[in-house]
């Protein structure tokens, strides 16, 4: 494993269990043994890794909400199912609790409505897919 990917490993793990506001860099390079200065030869600040964890849990649950949720199912189960499964990935979740965090929202909201953003939601274009089916 690279630096910039134990750095993500690392920054997933803080994330996770402290939270954005209480994380610093230093919480993030201690765990794998590099000086806080070395962190900024990949990233910017704490909001640019704190983007790219953020997109991968998002990943990774709706993923899991993907696999779970039977999408043939008529539409008023889907959306119970939906927004149970959902729940059940979200409640508790520090990384993903922080779309709504004022200190790093600003961030992720600009990623996520952005052309880039959009292009790489596979969620969206998954649901629009099954949604048309319907």
């Amino acid at each position: 494993m690279d630096k910039k990917e134990e750095l993500l490993a690392s920054a997933h793990a803080v994330f996770a269990k402290k939270g954005y506001k209480e994380t610093n860099i230093s919480d993030i390079t201690k765990s794998i043994h590099i000086a806080t200065g070395s962190f900024y030869k990949y990233y910017a600040s704490k909001e640019d890794i704190f983007l790219e964890v953020y997109k991968r849990e998002n990943i990774r649950v709706r993923q899991a909400v993907m696999e779970q949720v039977d999408w043939q199912m008529p539409i008023e189960i889907v959306v119970e199912s939906l927004f149970s499964v959902t729940s059940k990935h979200l409640f508790g979740n520090k990384i993903m609790a922080e779309w709504s965090n004022p200190k790093i929202s600003k961030v992720l909201h600009e990623y996520y409505f952005s052309e880039q953003g959009k292009r790489d939601n596979q969620f969206h274009h998954f649901l629009t897919a099954v949604l048309d089916k319907k």
